[in-house]
């Protein structure tokens, strides 16, 4: 992949028409009509005040604007695969050290992490740090980190190849051998996980269902994808949780009330463990499912 320059950056702006008005609508038109799932990504986040949404909106349409102009990449992004970057680029700043070190400084050290675009990414914190200081702006100090992700993601779902990102692995076909190895697994999860506080903190329907929800999709994980717990990934655990086990799985008022907190906890358990290494990222899906 090419390496996007400052050049090349000034080339494009040098192109752009120069009515602010007319630009903004003329890039919103186009990014939503030829890029809907990533607009509607950015524009219906709810955490967003006006101002803020104004402000990643714009950075977000011009990192796509770029992209596609010097790159010319502008294939179709699912939604799938943007809730599932934006959520490994979350866990990814919730990794960093920007609240002791300072924002800035280790902000800027992750933000080219799988896209490698540098300058772009550069560029692009520049115009949303342009808004943060501006007066009488309200955007907050605090959602900063959250607003340059949103925008990560953006660019990240523009130039990594989406096949490459969601392969998965699993069993090439059923077999009574795999369900039972899944089983096997999880079982094992299950005795250490009801021992720990992630289980503690769950209410008391949810401790009493546990067993039976996580086991539930465990197999259900296995017979509709062929999949094994180091395998899971946050889009086929989505689907499993919403629309296969509601279909699949007779159950109670009580086992669907702590369906989704007590998948979440485990994952996060299992991903403490290394036992699911996408658990922080499945459970974080699965809490923007709620």
């Amino acid at each position: 992949m090419k390496q996007l320059t400052y050049d090349d950056i000034k080339t494009v702006l040098d192109e752009m028409p120069k009515d602010s008005v007319y630009l903004n609508e003329y890039l919103m038109a186009e990014f939503s009509s030829q890029q809907p799932e990533i607009f509607d990504f950015v524009n219906n986040s709810f955490i967003f005040n006006e101002d803020e949404l104004v402000m990643v909106l714009c950075a977000a349409e011009m990192g796509w604007h770029i992209i596609s102009r010097i790159l010319n990449r502008n294939l179709r992004v699912s939604g799938g695969f943007v809730y599932e970057q934006y959520c490994r680029n979350i866990e990814l700043v919730d990794g960093s050290d920007y609240r002791d070190k300072g924002m800035m400084p280790e902000i800027i050290k992750i933000i080219h992490h799988s896209n490698e675009q540098v300058y772009l990414m550069t560029y692009l914190v520049r115009l949303l740090k342009q808004g943060l200081v501006e007066p009488g702006s309200s955007v907050r100090q605090e959602i900063f980190p959250v607003l340059i992700m949103y925008v990560k993601t953006v660019v990240d779902c523009l130039l990594l190849d989406e096949d490459k990102e969601l392969a998965e692995t699993r069993d090439e076909k059923y077999s009574a051998e795999g369900l039972m190895s899944v089983q096997k697994s999880v079982m094992g999860y299950l005795g250490e996980y009801i021992e720990s506080g992630d289980f503690r903190k769950l209410t008391d329907v949810e401790r009493a269902e546990a067993v039976n929800v996580i086991s539930s999709f465990s197999e259900e994980m296995y017979n509709a994808f062929l999949m094994h717990p180091p395998h899971w990934n946050a889009r086929r655990c989505v689907q499993c949780a919403n629309d296969i086990i509601p279909d699949k799985v007779k159950a109670g008022e009580d086992f669907f009330m702590a369906l989704d907190p007590v998948l979440m906890s485990f994952m996060d358990f299992c991903a403490d463990r290394g036992y699911v290494p996408d658990g922080k990222i499945i459970s974080r899906r699965l809490s923007m499912m709620i």
